[in-house]
């Protein structure tokens, strides 16, 4: 059964028909031309032999009216040999059905298995082989820029999924997700989780103090538990601060329980304590 991170990727190329060759452009050089109109398109091919053979995504390239380039889009979590060894199959009754040249792109979600799909799939030795145009994390663009992201939302949600771990993870996520406003607010939450779930630990704690300087409005459940664990995190700083610079000790359990607290209410009361108690033990008393 397809993953629900499968399913979101997917999606963004549904949603977006025309960032698949805006990424075989750009990330993969492949000469699309820019004046083909960008449709969806049936995706099961079983008809035309007796397996069954469905792809995730199926793009038809049109002028005037006229299909002259069909991309078949493949999202790859893992290694697969059953589903490799599908691709040929698909690509020639994709060829077939719409009597014009046809790509295979398959789009990796990390660097071992854009390694994997890569390599060439021989169906005759001699005569027939497939090497697989691939699109792995490296090769998606890093969207910094709000003006860029707000441009092309989804190209930003990818750069986000891609490098969402580097040092840049903090400004490309937030660049992805100024730009979800302008998304179906449909699927804006669940992109919106699905930047955020990418980020590595100092990249999410980058992205906290951002959001809290700019008092930026996040749409998701994540999201706006993601800013709230940034002002406890404040919070609790605070309190054990306060308590430093009175010169009163703060022993080792308290310190963890502060750093451990996410109750706002409880630590905006700790910290107004902090202020006044004669000891650490004063601050944190059973009420």
């Amino acid at each position: 059964m397809p993953s629900q991170l499968h399913e979101l990727l997917v999606d963004l190329f549904r949603r977006d028909p025309g960032l698949a060759a805006l990424l075989l452009r750009d990330s993969l050089g492949v000469p699309i031309p820019r004046d083909l109109e960008p449709t969806l398109a049936d995706a099961n091919f079983s008809e035309l032999a007796p397996i069954e053979a469905r792809t995730d995504l199926v793009i038809t390239f049109a002028r005037d009216g006229r299909t002259e380039l069909v991309l078949i889009i493949e999202v790859q979590l893992r290694r697969d040999e059953e589903k490799r060894r599908r691709w040929p199959y698909s690509l020639v009754s994709a060829a077939q059905r719409h009597r014009c040249q046809a790509l295979l792109l398959v789009v990796a979600s990390d660097a071992a298995t854009a390694r994997w799909a890569a390599k060439p799939i021989v169906v005759a030795t001699g005569q027939i082989s497939l090497t697989p145009l691939v699109l792995g994390p490296q090769k998606v663009a890093r969207v910094q820029s709000p003006a860029r992201a707000r441009a092309q939302p989804y190209l930003a949600v990818l750069s986000a999924l891609s490098h969402g771990r580097g040092a840049a993870g903090a400004a490309i996520a937030l660049a992805a997700i100024s730009a979800l406003d302008s998304v179906d607010a449909s699927v804006r939450a669940t992109y919106n989780d699905l930047v955020l779930g990418a980020l590595d630990e100092a990249a999410r704690r980058a992205l906290e103090a951002q959001m809290s300087l700019e008092n930026y409005e996040v749409q998701s459940v994540l999201g706006k538990a993601l800013v709230a664990k940034g002002e406890a995190r404040g919070r609790a700083s605070a309190v054990l601060a306060v308590l430093r610079a009175r010169g009163l000790p703060v022993g080792e359990l308290h310190a963890q329980r502060v750093n451990a607290c996410t109750d706002l209410e409880l630590l905006n009361l700790w910290l107004a304590r902090a202020a006044t108690a004669a000891s650490a033990d004063a601050v944190f008393r059973a009420e």
